[in-house]
Order: structure tokens, then sequence, then C-alpha cells
């Protein structure tokens, strides 16, 4: 690992990882995926001395204003399509090995080294959004 890796938040939110180590980490960000076009599960590497942005607030925004709309004009049901953009707010590093489609691990919980990372602004964000909703259709039990 070396020196590791380094986070940045600049301008409007936006998160950004840079590689200082001499291995490579992969990344799993479902809101880079999106702006990149990838799949939403997908794993980026980044090589040694390298860097990416893991989180574009403004395309997150965008994404959530446009949710809203979608549920005040009665286009999409409401409270499971917000909650999905939490998935947006994690993101997953490993260190070293990488995981995913073209991996034999297929999960970042089987790589030696990990950390997911929580972004609690954005998750504040969908919370004040999920409060003015109705709740989901289906009740929660132990089985949900």
């Amino acid at each position: 690992m070396n020196a590791g890796v380094s986070f940045t938040c600049e301008g409007t939110h936006d998160v950004y990882v840079t590689n200082l180590s001499d291995s490579p980490i992969f990344v799993q960000s479902r809101n880079s995926n999106y702006k990149l076009n990838l799949l939403p599960n997908a794993v980026c590497r980044i090589p040694p001395g390298h860097a990416m942005y893991i989180f574009h607030h403004q395309l997150f925004a965008q994404v959530l204003f446009f949710i809203s709309l979608f549920i005040l004009f009665k286009l999409i049901s409401s409270y499971n399509n917000v909650y999905e953009l939490t998935k947006m707010c994690f993101i997953r590093i490993s260190f070293v090995k990488g995981w995913g489609a073209d991996y034999h691990r297929q999960d970042v919980t089987s790589t030696p080294c990990w950390m997911e990372m929580q972004l609690h602004g954005p998750l504040a964000y969908i919370d004040q959004v999920i409060a003015e909703l109705d709740p989901p259709a289906n009740p929660i039990s132990s089985v949900s």
C-alpha cells in the first residue's frame, strides 16, 4: 500500500480519490458508473499515481430532482425509487486485489483489504425527500 490513497472533496462536494500507492486500487461507485455510462456494479481499476472522481454531486442532485418530478406527476411510485438512490451514496474500494465480473472474487468482501465510504450529506438529502413521501406499500417485517 505504501502511501495509500487520498480523498479530496472539492467545489460543490465532488469527491475524488488519488492512488498514492505502488499498487492498483479498485473502485465501485454507482454515481461515477452512471456518469461514465458503465453498468451500475462495474468496478474501475485505478493504477498507481492516477485519480478518479468517485462522486459527482451535481449528477446526484439532478437525478434526485428528476425522480422528485416524476413522483410529483405520478409517473413512478415514490418511496422505493427514492430509496434506490442510497446506492449512489456508498463507494467501495479494494486495495491491490480487484473483484467483480472479470475476477474470481465476485464481491468486495472477498478481497483481502477493502473499505466502504458512506456519503452522509447526499444520504441526508434522500432522507429529506423520503420524509415527505408515503411509506412503501409492503409492510416491514422480519423477512423484508
